[in-house]
C-alpha cells in the first residue's frame, strides 16, 4: 500500500507574498547600508535636535522607522511625520501616556 504524500499547498497569494516580503527586506538592508538620513536637510536636522533630546539607541530606532516607511510606501516621510515618530519614541510623549508595568 502506497503512502499518500501530503499535498503541496502553494497558492498564487503565497508566492506573491514571498516576493513582497523579500522586496521589503532587501530594500531595508540596502537603506541600512547608507548613512543615517543623509537626504534630510541640515536645517531639518537642527530643528529635530533642538526639539528632542535622544540617546544613540533612540536615534537608531527612529532612523529604522523612517527607513521602513520609505521602503513600505516608496516615499520619504515629511519633517512633520518624522517629528511624530520622534514624539512616539520618547516614553511619556507618545500615545501610551508613559504608563509602563502594573497600574493600581
Amino acid at each position: 500500500m502506497k503512502k499518500n504524500k501530503e499535498p503541496r499547498c502553494k497558492s498564487c497569494w503565497f508566492g506573491e507574498s514571498e516576493k513582497l516580503i523579500k522586496r521589503i527586506f532587501t530594500g531595508y538592508a540596502e537603506q541600512c547600508k547608507k548613512s543615517k538620513l543623509e537626504w534630510l536637510p541640515d536645517d531639518d536636522c537642527r530643528t529635530l535636535s533642538t526639539k528632542f533630546d535622544f540617546s544613540g539607541g533612540e536615534i537608531d530606532n527612529i532612523v529604522r522607522k523612517v527607513v521602513m516607511e520609505e521602503v513600505l510606501h516608496g516615499t520619504r516621510p515629511t519633517l512633520a511625520e518624522i517629528e511624530e515618530l520622534c514624539r512616539h519614541e520618547k516614553i511619556g510623549q507618545g500615545s501610551s501616556g508613559g504608563s509602563i508595568g502594573f497600574q493600581a
